[in-house]
């Protein structure tokens, strides 16, 4: 079913798109025709459009697109994300693409492996409201990544994160936070819901965890200063810090040699032009911010789990597989990273950001079990399972953090 267009999208009109259409195709004299407007995501205030369309270089029919991203202000003024230092600021992106951070990295993609789409431009239609046109990219594997890809990914955010360690300026800007995970981290209120005994009596539930979890994300709110302070030394770089694999896509993008990829990662045969370079294209920069080497791989992992694109049997091994892939991208940028430091930042993350979202809760008590089960294509009952396995690994997760501090 499609949904209603805001007016806002309905309201651009020629003028506006003519400019970015010639950009996206570099074609200076391309004449506009009639275009098609679509809804790809609605996400609170923030709607992402596709327009397409043919138009005309004198008698050349030629085909463009475009994304647009639609940010709203919150209603209220006294949101959490009208301040500027609060990890869900809301126009950071539009701020950060205005200042041309994201399109830094094209000029070293073909070293690094990971880009931003290019922006055609920003926009402010009124002080409530940012438009981003984006370049519209398509993901060669259509989402449905190996896990070799998850490496690959965690090793070009490996050399990202690397370069500001190895003297590349890092961005400042007052909307620009290192408190962002201090912000997510677990607390009291978060366990409110979770302390009501019928909650656990739900039958899928009660199935799913035959041992009892919320002593310990009591004893994990108990330990959140002491797992924080445990990090206070740890180094800085700028991190995108929400990467995962639905903010990102894999291309492929010609390139003058083998400079960019991870070794042994085999993806030539997803892709056409087996002889470009397949990089990372990295969007949705809207937490972007400081934070420790290791932070930046949690959402790829957890993720991956959590939005059911890889099953809890090769949890351990995208572990694995993403926590070494990110190692040799930051030695390969020229940081000699310290394991035990980039883990505990990579854990630390994991535990704060995932572990009582409780997605197995939400998925059991999901009114629209038919809608829930159609979108992600596994049934109700295996996704409140896996849900469940994820919360037992990432207490596991806990148990190591306070073993290293203890250590």
């Amino acid at each position: 079913m499609h949904r209603q267009l805001p007016t806002t999208a309905q309201t651009i009109d020629r003028e506006i798109l003519t400019p970015l259409a010639r950009a996206a195709i570099e074609c200076s004299t391309l004449r506009l025709e009639t275009w098609q407007i679509t809804t790809l995501s609605v996400q609170g205030r923030r709607t992402v459009f596709r327009f397409a369309g043919t138009g005309y270089d004198g008698v050349t029919a030629r085909p463009w697109s475009l994304i647009l991203k639609e940010i709203k202000a919150p209603e209220s003024a006294d949101a959490p994300d009208t301040d500027e230092q609060s990890w869900c600021y809301w126009p950071r992106e539009s701020l950060l693409y205005e200042a041309g951070v994201p399109q830094s990295l094209k000029s070293g993609s073909h070293h690094s492996g990971l880009r931003s789409p290019r922006c055609f431009g920003v926009m402010e239609p009124t002080p409530d409201l940012r438009w981003i046109w984006l370049e519209d990219l398509q993901d060669c594997y259509d989402g449905d990544w190996p896990l070799e890809r998850y490496a690959l990914a965690a090793y070009h955010l490996g050399i990202f994160n690397g370069r500001y360690l190895t003297g590349k300026s890092m961005p400042i800007a007052s909307w620009l936070t290192d408190k962002g995970l201090r912000s997510e981290a677990v607390n009291k209120a978060a366990l409110e819901r979770l302390r009501d005994p019928e909650i656990w009596a739900h039958t899928l539930l009660r199935s799913a965890f035959p041992t009892p979890v919320l002593p310990e994300l009591e004893r994990l709110v108990a330990d959140r200063e002491r797992i924080l302070a445990g990090a206070a030394e740890l180094p800085r770089t700028f991190c995108h810090l929400d990467a995962h694999s639905e903010n990102m896509a894999a291309i492929k993008e010609a390139t003058h040699g083998n400079e960019s990829g991870a070794e042994g990662n085999s993806t030539e045969d997803h892709c056409t032009k087996d002889h470009d370079t397949e990089i990372t294209v990295l969007f949705d920069w809207a937490l972007s911010g400081y934070g420790a080497p290791g932070e930046e791989i949690s959402r790829l992992v957890w993720a991956a789990l959590l939005d059911f694109k890889v099953d809890i049997a090769e949890a351990e091994r995208l572990e694995e597989m993403v926590f070494a892939g990110y190692i040799q991208g930051l030695t390969d940028a020229g940081w000699q990273a310290d394991p035990a430091q980039v883990r505990y930042a990579y854990l630390m993350s994991s535990v704060f950001i995932f572990t009582l979202d409780m997605e197995a809760v939400d998925h059991a008590f999901d009114k629209d079990v038919e809608g829930l089960e159609k979108y992600y294509g596994w049934s109700q009952a295996r996704m409140v399972e896996q849900s469940a396995q994820v919360t037992y690994l990432l207490l596991e997760r806990a148990d190591e953090l306070r073993a290293m501090l203890d250590t």
